[in-house]
C-alpha cells in the first residue's frame, strides 16, 4: 500500500467504522490520514472518532441508516454524499428513497 501510495496510484480500502476509530497505525490508519475517507452512516457510534473530526453537520438526523447516505473526509473538511444504486427494472434510473 506505501508503494501504491507513493506512486500515486489508487487505493480502496473498507473496514468497519468500530476498526477504523480504534486503528492507530498500519495501513487503516495511513489512508485515514493522508486519502479520502467515506464513512457510510456518518450519525452513528464511531464515525466521528473515524473520521477524526466532527460530521455533526453533515448527518440527517431524521434518517440516520437511511441505505447511502454518508460523508466525504478529505483534508480536514467533510462533504454530506448520497451513494445510489441504478434500478435495474428501470431503464438504469436511480432508486429514491423519500424522507
Amino acid at each position: 500500500m506505501e508503494t501504491a501510495l507513493a506512486h500515486s496510484e489508487v487505493v480502496l480500502a473498507s473496514a468497519s467504522t468500530e476498526k477504523v476509530a480504534a486503528t492507530f497505525r498500519g495501513a487503516i490508519s495511513t489512508l485515514r490520514e493522508r486519502e479520502a475517507l467515506v464513512v457510510l452512516w456518518p450519525g452513528l457510534r464511531h464515525a466521528d472518532q473515524a473520521a477524526g473530526m466532527s460530521l455533526r453537520t453533515v448527518t440527517d438526523p431524521r434518517a440516520m441508516t437511511l441505505p447511502g447516505r454518508g460523508a466525504l473526509v478529505y483534508r480536514g473538511t467533510c462533504l454530506p454524499i448520497q451513494i445510489v444504486l441504478p434500478r435495474p427494472e428501470n431503464n438504469g434510473l436511480p432508486i429514491e428513497h423519500p424522507v
